[in-house]
């Protein structure tokens, strides 16, 4: 005796809804930093995260859903994406922001990251890409 599958059928049949949310991974990779900084950020709320089943697998997975990411990047932006895009590097740009007044808007020692609000560096005047040029 023997069966005779479609294994595209199977799949269809068996694969949960897509959630639409992004794992750590793709955060690490959007945010341009590490899985430890990714954690921290959801450790300490920063990140909003949901608990969504994994269509495949239908395990529970932790996602951050990409309104909430745009809202972060929005908002925030690091001292290594700030160095990057303008060419320079991330001390002397530290530097210069502690000089304008311009402190972490987070706490560098929880996070493993220095971040800082989008709109006190624009209140500093000092040059900084816009929103969405985190990459």
């Amino acid at each position: 005796m023997s069966l005779l599958l479609d294994v595209k059928e199977v799949k269809a049949a068996t694969r949960g809804p897509e959630h639409g949310g992004l794992t750590g991974l793709q955060l690490k990779d959007r945010l341009s930093t590490t899985t430890r900084v990714v954690a921290a950020l959801i450790k300490h709320r920063h990140l909003r995260t949901e608990i969504v089943f994994n269509p495949i697998s239908g395990c529970p997975t932790i996602v951050d859903m990409p309104e909430e990411l745009d809202r972060f990047e929005a908002e925030y932006i690091s001292l290594f994406v700030i160095a990057r895009q303008l060419g320079r590097h991330f001390e002397v740009v530290k530097n210069e922001l502690t000089a304008a007044g311009v402190l972490p808007a987070l706490d560098p020692e929880a996070l493993g990251a220095t971040l800082y609000r989008r709109s006190d560096i624009s209140k500093a005047r000092f040059p900084t890409a816009k929103k969405g040029t985190s990459r």
